[in-house]
């Protein structure tokens, strides 16, 4: 199956332009078809439909238009003609290369590059504001390629476009291929990179940091609406806080799809992930080695920085066609070790494991914290989620799981392998006591057994039911909509309908906007991101909804837009339809 997205770019709006810059005349568009994928043939399952704002600037503020054309021969200055493309016959200014232009750009300048393959690198060095962006734009209907791009620097390659110490850019439908990388940000923050395509690069399928988009200690950026395919770790965000990655695609990369290490208050969201080669998300804290290479070596530490991977959105994503392993180790949607996260509303199938909660040394040794609520998990070859338990030192306690699907995921045998056969809704390492699991779908066609302990026997949810663990647990067929079409919305009848459970509760009867509850780590509350805005939720009983602003998880309590009467003991969740809130993904 091809994961591929054919834009059809905006048009460029009156008084605003993009940017870019070439080589000698460019080459035609084109290049290698994109790979078909061998794996699963059935339908993708769609993201969860989600209550969302914006997620880029109201404006960028543009008031200046200047072109990028790679069929000139030198600057064109008042005189460039866009139907022509060329220069004599018309009234604004062009570019002839990348180069240029950007040793051109200010604040509210706007650069539309035309169409062509570029074989240079677009290094941005001016910095806009959040009133006037600095914009670099493929024209609307035209496809500019940088290909070939293997810029050098302190004996190190690098990929197409550099975005060291800026602010306040725009990269709006750039494909880039056939370079080592994609892109390099360092000290880079609140850019916006918009409908790219970024495919294979040539360090594919090597671990290399150096073969996709790679953030170290940035924030504040964005990443959407983009096709990112055949990179090494295709997304990385290093020491990076306060990021968005939404609406993209990823296929295939030779290490991991997308990472998060040491990195707090990141949105991962609305994305479609595949990757036959490896596993997909990985989100932990860094050791030595990660912080001892950061691009361009400025804020090597070599030190490792742990604790510090702290309230990460991970939201209505689709994890599916992870590699086969023979352990839990291996294949993982996503590979977790962060602190206070937030894992919600995501689709995992045909990976090796769904969910992976894991603990090993250095950068994966604080887990805890997080809620893990509404997902659905079907089809893993292993198991639905592994969690482990703590196996000394570091921290390992209060991770929840509430409302999730974990249905007919086909298990671990005692020999060690993940072969596909026996209990394989959740398997565990050590303990259980660390993970809390309340009204989950836990069940599978082949019987009662749906847990085991690692190298251990498998039991049925009566079997690990002490101190309360797996109360609430439903049993039965989740009667999805269309399974074998990966369709995971409740059909009609199905057991999932408003049989979810409150995610908290109020601690005491109030009126206003600051509510006191009993456990606010599970809200998100927007971070203070451009175009975030936080959850809506729903009391118990109520049919209003009302959006959260922020949350404070120390003193326990969220603060409402507008004002609200409850209860004590009140229960609270997002906001649903019915008669209370559905297990699973959709609503």
């Amino acid at each position: 199956m091809r994961f591929w997205l054919l834009f059809s770019l905006s048009a460029v709006l009156a008084g605003c332009g993009g940017g870019g810059g070439s080589t000698p005349a460019p080459d035609p568009v084109g290049g290698d078809a994109p790979p078909a994928d061998d794996t699963d043939n059935g339908a993708v399952a769609s993201p969860p439909p989600m209550d969302l704002s914006s997620v880029e600037p109201a404006g960028y503020g543009f008031t200046t238009l200047r072109y990028v054309d790679g069929n000139l021969g030198g600057t064109c200055s008042g005189r460039y003609s866009a139907p022509a493309r060329a220069c004599g016959s018309g009234a604004d200014t062009a570019y002839a290369t990348l180069a240029a232009a950007a040793a051109a750009a200010q604040p509210g300048v706007q650069f539309v590059v035309r169409g062509g393959t570029y074989r240079e690198s677009l290094r941005l060095r001016i910095s806009g504001r959040a009133d006037a962006y600095v914009g670099f734009t493929a024209e609307a209907g035209e496809t500019v390629v940088l290909s070939g791009v293997d810029s050098l620097e302190s004996g190190e390659e690098y990929g197409a476009i550099w975005m060291d110490h800026v602010r306040y850019n725009l990269v709006r439908g750039f494909v880039v291929r056939g370079s080592v990388g994609y892109l390099r940000a360092v000290d880079a923050h609140y850019n916006v990179i918009r409908e790219g395509v970024f495919e294979g690069s040539t360090l594919y399928p090597d671990a290399s940091k150096r073969g996709g988009l790679y953030f170290a200690w940035s924030s504040h950026n964005k990443v959407l609406d983009s096709t990112i395919n055949r990179g090494t770790d295709s997304l990385a965000l290093i020491h990076s806080d306060y990021n968005v990655v939404h609406g993209n695609r990823f296929d295939r990369a030779g290490h991991d799809v997308w990472n998060i290490k040491c990195g707090s208050f990141n949105v991962i969201r609305g994305n479609i992930i595949t990757n036959p080669e490896q596993k997909m998300g990985s989100v932990f804290d860094c050791e030595a080695a990660t912080t001892g290479w950061h691009g361009n070596g400025e804020f090597a530490e070599e030190v490792a920085i742990v604790d510090s991977t702290r309230r990460n959105l991970i939201d209505g994503n689709v994890f599916h066609e992870s590699s086969s392993y023979y352990s839990s180790s291996g294949g993982n949607g996503i590979q977790y070790a962060g602190q206070q996260g937030i894992i919600r509303r995501n689709v995992f199938y045909r990976n090796n494991i769904g969910l992976g909660m894991t603990q090993y040394p250095d950068e994966a040794m604080y887990n805890w914290g997080n809620r893990v609520y509404n997902n659905v998990f079907h089809d893993n070859r292993c198991a639905g989620i592994f969690a482990q338990g703590g196996a000394g030192g570091g921290r390992v306690e209060d991770n929840r799981y509430i409302n999730n699907v974990l249905w007919d995921n086909h298990g671990w045998l005692p020999d060690g392998n993940c072969d596909g056969q026996g209990p394989g809704q959740v398997l565990f390492r050590l303990s259980l006591a660390e993970h809390r699991f309340v009204t989950n779908l836990v069940a599978s066609p082949d019987g009662d057994a749906v847990i085991r302990e690692e190298f251990g026997d498998g039991g049925t949810v009566g079997d690990f039911t002490d101190g309360g663990n797996f109360a609430g647990t439903i049993q039965v067929n989740p009667g999805f909509a269309a399974e074998a079409d990966r369709d995971y919305r409740p059909g009609a009848g199905s057991a999932l309908i408003d049989a979810g459970q409150w995610l908290t509760s109020t601690r005491s009867e109030g009126s206003g906007r600051i509510v006191a509850v009993q456990d606010a780590g599970w809200f998100y509350d927007g971070y203070g991101i451009v175009g975030e805005q936080g959850d809506l939720v729903q009391f118990e009983g109520q049919s209003d909804s009302y959006r959260i602003v922020s949350v404070d998880d120390s003193a326990r309590t969220i603060t409402l837009a507008t004002d609200a009467s409850w209860r004590a003991g009140q229960g609270l969740a997002l906001a649903w339809q019915g008669d209370g809130p559905d297990i699973g993904a959709y609503e």
